[in-house]
């Protein structure tokens, strides 16, 4: 569970576990710095790695489940992660879950520390116009924003190819990182 501090009193944020880094988010920072082409938007998928592979790679869309406190039921998210290679940092990553006190979806996304935290989050699928989320909170582990995950969306991300996750760095680019949504439908159906 998140500690208190998390959402206080919120329904959204009740319960969230972030996923955790596989390593020291300023690395993370570094390595965003370091990337080539450092004006203008860039969207991850397109960019190779020297050694002609790409420089990120998705997870795919999983299931994580945890005991919830007081309860004999299993506490289920649904969890899509970008890392970064060479070392598997968490560049971005979606947790979707359905709290069992309001029986409607949520969802968390994390980025890593070193960005701008006033222009928020910006979250599109398909065609639709990107919605902008507001930072919520920082931690060691990165930033991160979360809200409740409309009807509108969860039918748009079972049926779209990438979601677009968009934020700024510190020096004011802006970075997109698509989100493959292959699996999401199978992993949502799972924790409903």
């Amino acid at each position: 569970m998140w500690p208190r501090c998390y959402g206080e009193g919120s329904t959204v944020m009740t319960g969230f576990v972030p996923p955790r880094p596989r390593i020291a988010v300023g690395l993370i920072a570094a390595v965003l710095a370091a990337l080539p082409g450092a004006a203008g938007a860039r969207d991850t998928t397109a960019s190779p790695a020297p050694s002609g592979g790409p420089l990120y790679d998705a997870s795919g869309w999983r299931v994580e489940c945890a005991p919830r406190a007081g309860a004999k039921t299993l506490d289920c998210q649904a969890v899509e992660q970008v890392v970064q290679r060479p070392g598997g940092g968490v560049l971005v990553a979606m947790t979707v879950r359905i709290p069992p006190e309001t029986k409607k979806p949520v969802m968390l996304l994390q980025v890593p520390l070193g960005i701008l935290l006033a222009p928020g989050i910006s979250l599109g699928v398909g065609d639709a116009a990107a919605q902008t989320y507001p930072m919520q909170t920082c931690t060691q582990g990165g930033c991160f924003a979360g809200a409740p995950l409309g009807d509108a969306l969860v039918q748009s991300m079972r049926t779209a190819a990438l979601l677009k996750i968009a934020f700024q760095s510190a020096d004011g680019r802006t970075l997109t990182v698509s989100l493959p949504l292959a699996g999401f439908d199978a992993a949502y159906d799972k924790i409903k």
